[in-house]
């Protein structure tokens, strides 16, 4: 769902995030994250919050590879462990 506002870099944005497997397991749910959005963040957490937009909502999919470097995969996970993230992007402005 695209939003009404367009974020760019170096807006602030806030977002809340949900991780989990495809089969319907949460991992972590995360509310009221705030971040500026630039070359630090992750890339796939950049162009999601980009995509959606100020008050949009995104669900991106990966394997676990492409998030988590291999000596840091959660247990029960794998590499080709395919994960789906959802974001709410919050519409209000950031200062």
């Amino acid at each position: 769902r695209k939003g009404n506002g367009a974020v760019r870099a170096g807006n602030t944005v806030t977002f809340d995030l949900t991780e989990s497997v495809v089969d319907g397991k949460t991992l972590r749910t995360e509310k009221g994250v705030t971040a500026v959005t630039d070359d630090s963040m992750p890339y796939i957490v950049q162009q999601a919050l980009t995509l959606a937009g100020r008050g949009g909502e995104i669900n991106v999919y990966c394997m676990v590879s492409d998030v988590y470097p291999s000596g840091n995969i959660p247990e029960g996970l794998y590499p080709y462990t395919l994960l789906k993230y959802n974001f709410k992007v919050s519409a209000k402005m950031m200062k």
